[in-house]
């Protein structure tokens, strides 16, 4: 009788620290939120936002016929014969169309589909809504991490910590701006990169299937890759930590899975 008195009490606790930890994640994006808010509305200047820009660019491109008909390259003009051959040094097609191919495609095109799959257009504000949740699941991902390398602890210590991580990302001045106001690369990859530092981690565990694992990070280091060069780096990161560990089991699935999704990603 007291025993199950005694679960009960412990299952209520539980549940009531969850419920504190997600009020607290909340509350801290939310003031994240407020702190920008004055930033949110206004138009594109120069800290960093050409990224913003180029976006709406391929974007207005695209839906003139659509990212297939060219291959999902990034081209950088409309189809009217005005738009054509327009700047000096880029790279042409013998139509005259104009493509950026500094970075890889996915960080427009992921933009891209994203507005398309709830049918609106994409503009400076709706791209700024969208970056932002990039920035919250990129802070949730820290807060897993967190969560799991800290899993042996007391439930209170372990999600504390987790909360602590999730703060330090969320109000960090880089992550604060490139993950509201200015759309990169970077905005769209860090919540992949971080995706796949928690599979590295998690793949740790005891009973871990290592083959969902390697599939995990492969399909996460095609899209890293496909999205920003960290992919590739990140990707050489954990080919050289299994060479490094040989025995490792982990490491080495990890690294297969990053190899070939990377690969296919380039």
């Amino acid at each position: 009788m007291g025993g199950g008195k005694s679960d009960a009490h412990i299952s209520s606790w539980l549940t009531a620290s969850r419920v504190i930890v997600i009020v607290a994640l909340a509350a801290l994006f939310a003031v994240s939120v407020w702190i920008r808010l004055p930033y949110l509305p206004r138009a594109m200047q120069w800290h960093h936002e050409e990224g913003t820009a180029r976006t709406l660019v391929h974007s207005a491109a695209w839906l003139e016929d659509g990212p297939t008909a060219w291959g999902y390259m990034l081209r950088m003009n409309l189809n009217s014969p005005g738009d054509k051959y327009l700047g000096q040094g880029a790279l042409y097609d013998d139509a005259g169309n104009q493509y950026y191919y500094s970075l890889p495609p996915g960080h427009p095109l992921f933009m891209y589909l994203a507005h398309r799959v709830v049918g609106a257009e994409p503009s400076v504000r709706s791209i700024r809504h969208v970056n932002l949740a990039l920035h919250l699941i990129s802070g949730l991902l820290v807060f897993l991490i967190v969560r799991e390398v800290t899993r042996k602890l007391p439930y209170a210590w372990s999600a504390t910590a987790g909360v602590v991580a999730f703060g330090f990302y969320i109000f960090s001045p880089v992550s604060l701006w490139y993950q509201s106001n200015a759309y990169t690369s970077a905005s769209a990859v860090m919540p992949l990169f971080v995706a796949a530092v928690f599979v590295a981690v998690r793949a740790y565990r005891p009973d871990t299937n290592l083959r969902v694992a390697g599939l995990a990070m492969g399909g996460i280091s095609l899209l890293m890759s496909y999205t920003e060069w960290l992919g590739p780096a990140f990707a050489l990161a954990v080919l050289l930590l299994a060479l490094v560990r040989r025995s490792d089991r982990v490491a080495r699935a990890l690294a297969i899975g990053a190899l070939v999704g990377s690969g296919l990603g380039i």
